[in-house]
């Protein structure tokens, strides 16, 4: 958890979810046990299991355990057939090129799925072990953590992890406002540089992602302390992600037309590499042929722009 804050090795994501994930799968050591609850987890980030015999892999969340089997930690915000497919290429994938037994996690941090098996035929399936935040009671954690404020009580890392994940447990209030709430906790907390940094950036794009309210946006800038050139980039998220909601909106519509819109006000917006953006956005949960065909772009395209992502 301490040291060198390594930022310039998150890879570039688009979407403010995975980009939060993946600042904690870097950032802080304790990220997989909090999800997981294996305490024999092995190495940190900079130790990950890697091995070129499948290097194409997105390994950043790929841990050995202490029996010298491996996990995998998958992030979606949304669940369809074609990403559980894709999982299992890649536990096959990590499997064939470690020889080593692998179980896969998926941490879901949309609706509870009630798509959670794959199957490949019928005596062959996929079956990850789920960790949903909706299962999880904001306000239980958020009165816990007051409590140890109220009381002085030290603030650990798994407190922290709770707070950056607040906004997609179970709420009772709006997402903008539990943001808000977080945001104001964040000033009293005495914590470690790295973890403060880490809730920091969080707060930042779950406001870019969420909040659209001036005067919630304004008191979280305040709370945080944000300078203008954060300010400035706050505002860029939240175009981003209302780009990013048109387009998701108008997918699952499942309209051509409703795509085009999308790409249309993302160039209103003046947000650059607009067809690139889009197109990465979307092979999250489409595959290329698909997109080719709803969005008109030729496939060489679409995998040109896939494997530059």
């Amino acid at each position: 958890m301490y040291g060198e804050i390594v930022d310039n090795s998150l890879p570039d994501k688009w979407d403010a979810e995975d980009k939060i994930f993946n600042l904690c799968m870097v950032e802080i050591d304790e990220f997989p046990q909090y999800l997981t609850r294996l305490e024999d987890i092995e190495g940190i980030f900079h130790q990950r299991f890697l091995s070129k015999s499948y290097r194409d892999l997105n390994l950043d969340s790929v841990r050995e355990r202490s029996n010298q089997s491996l996990i995998n930690i998958e992030h979606h915000s949304s669940i369809n057939r074609y990403l559980l497919s894709r999982d299992f290429e890649y536990q096959t994938s990590l499997h064939a090129g470690s020889k080593r037994e692998v179980q896969s996690y998926i941490f879901n941090t949309g609706p509870i799925p009630s798509l959670k098996i794959e199957y490949v035929n019928p005596i062959s399936f996929f079956s990850p072990i789920w960790i949903n935040t909706k299962e999880m009671t904001a306000s239980i954690c958020l009165n816990n953590i007051k409590y140890k404020l109220l009381n002085n009580e030290v603030i650990n890392v798994y407190d922290v992890l709770d707070l950056i994940w607040m906004p997609k447990f179970r709420l009772d209030i709006s997402i903008e406002e539990m943001i808000v709430e977080i945001a104001g906790i964040y000033r009293e907390l005495i914590i470690d540089k790295k973890l403060s940094y880490v809730l920091r950036r969080s707060l930042i794009l779950w406001a870019g992602k969420f909040v659209v309210d001036s005067e919630k946006l304004d008191k979280i800038k305040g709370d945080l302390k944000m300078s203008a050139m954060e300010i400035n980039s706050l505002e860029e998220d939240i175009k981003s992600a209302r780009i990013a909601g048109a387009l998701m909106r108008s997918e699952e519509k499942g309209k051509k037309e409703g795509i085009k819109e999308g790409i249309k006000e993302g160039i209103k917006e003046g947000n650059e590499s607009t067809e690139k953006e889009f197109v990465l956005k979307l092979l999250k949960f489409m595959s290329p042929e698909e997109i080719s065909d709803k969005l008109e772009i030729p496939l060489d395209r679409v995998y040109e722009i896939k494997n530059s992502g």
